[in-house]
């Protein structure tokens, strides 16, 4: 009897929540209740879809989705992931909403996300998030990939080949894009027999439509590049998916490559002969080039001017207290740059405090970020790292939310 009167009163309380809610919606304008609609993080817009019909039938519709994602795009955030040894899900921790104009600040409180569950994983092995547009993310599993989206939690696992991954010499690679001519979404896939120094196939799948899992296929492409091996760190600008990969066979030497997302092209852009390349990343809107090995002292930084006509420009700059060999000590890797054009340097291994290294390249001003909030949270409310489940951090640099489901 007792825990029947609890249960009445609680339903009670929700109740009067509920009209309350529904009478202060009703009493805001429609037009300023959009505003608002628009200003609110990405989670808390899709929760308040069940405020009443009005907001849902708001938020769900195209309009509103594409002025949140126009907003979001000014408004662009550093997003970290951690991956735990053996472990299939990949935890989200965002910087706070910023002016992209403004650099990150030197000490910030990230947010925890969301924690995705993805495909299993091979024992031994972390979930790495590659490149992310537009809210999107391509994560690999080594011999897996998926693609998700860490504001609506949708998980989207890529379908194998017949045959794909039954040898150690078979390699993938696979890169986002987007095509803002028809608004869809295409990943790139790149296969290679390693032993045999040979690429198998070239294909496309296209993302969208609302399609269940097993709809997703691959279409093979016609192409005159043949590539012999990959980098992960592709990205995609204004409808072009751009990565560095071989064009010889038993050549380690990469060249970078472009993969047009509309028209499902492959292209081939030309560099300078000094030109030299570790990480292709996105400096102000436009490709660019970070050359992680130190030389005389100094760093390079190669940035296409002007993509029709392949004209680079080179940046050279000084990390004040970074030297290459302090880097490795540090174990930090880049991790790309933010919209205010600063390189990001991130710790390959989870540890407290946990710090990442940023540089002005204009500015040329060199300063450590030290992230809070993460403690406790990456090894389930255990302060310190279980032996055998060291987490394995990833960022990107300009993530954005999106609200839109595939």
């Amino acid at each position: 009897c007792v825990i029947q009167i609890k249960e009445k009163k609680e339903e009670q309380r929700r109740r009067i929540k509920k009209k309350t809610m529904t009478t202060v919606a009703g009493n805001i304008p429609l037009d300023l209740t959009i505003e608002i609609l628009l200003r609110l993080p990405g989670e808390s817009v899709l929760r308040f879809r069940c405020v009443s019909k009005t907001w849902c039938s708001i938020i769900r519709s195209r309009r509103f989705a594409d002025a949140f994602m126009s907003l979001s795009l000014s408004r662009p955030r550093l997003l970290l992931a951690f991956s735990n040894h053996s472990d299939n899900r990949l935890k989200f921790f965002s910087s706070p909403n910023q002016n992209s104009s403004f650099p990150l600040p030197s000490s910030m409180v990230a947010a925890k996300d969301n924690t995705l569950t993805m495909p299993e994983i091979r024992s031994g092995d972390h979930i790495v998030q590659r490149n992310s547009v537009r809210g999107f993310v391509c994560c690999s599993l080594r011999t897996r990939f998926a693609v998700c989206n860490p504001t609506t939690r949708q998980v989207i696992s890529l379908p194998e080949k017949h045959g794909s991954y039954v040898s150690l010499d078979h390699e993938c690679y696979q890169f986002l894009g987007y095509d803002p001519s028809k608004d869809q979404y295409k990943v790139l896939r790149l296969d290679m027999d390693v032993a045999a120094g040979r690429p198998i196939e070239h294909s496309v799948c296209t993302l969208g439509g609302r399609r269940r899992l097993s709809c997703y296929s691959w279409r093979s492409i016609k192409s005159s590049i043949l590539y012999y091996g990959c980098n992960y760190n592709g990205l995609c600008i204004d409808g072009i998916v751009y990565f560095e990969a071989g064009l010889e066979p038993l050549n380690n030497s990469k060249t970078v490559s472009s993969f047009d997302v509309g028209s499902e092209q492959l292209g081939l852009i030309k560099t300078p002969e000094n030109f030299s390349c570790g990480f292709l990343t996105n400096y102000l809107g436009k490709l660019a080039a970070y050359d992680p090995i130190e030389r005389n002292g100094c760093y390079t930084l190669w940035v296409l001017d002007d993509v029709k006509n392949h004209v680079w420009s080179e940046r050279v700059f000084v990390f004040s207290s970074l030297s290459s060999s302090l880097c490795w000590d540090l174990g930090l890797s880049f991790a790309g740059m933010t919209a205010a054009g600063e390189i990001v340097l991130v710790p390959m291994w989870y540890y407290e405090p946990f710090e990442i290294f940023c540089y002005n390249v204009e500015k040329k001003v060199e300063r450590r970020v030290r992230v809070k909030g993460l403690e406790g949270n990456i090894y389930d409310g255990v302060s310190s790292c279980p032996v055998g489940q060291e987490s394995k951090p990833s960022a990107s640099c300009c993530y954005v939310d999106n609200i839109t489901y595939l």
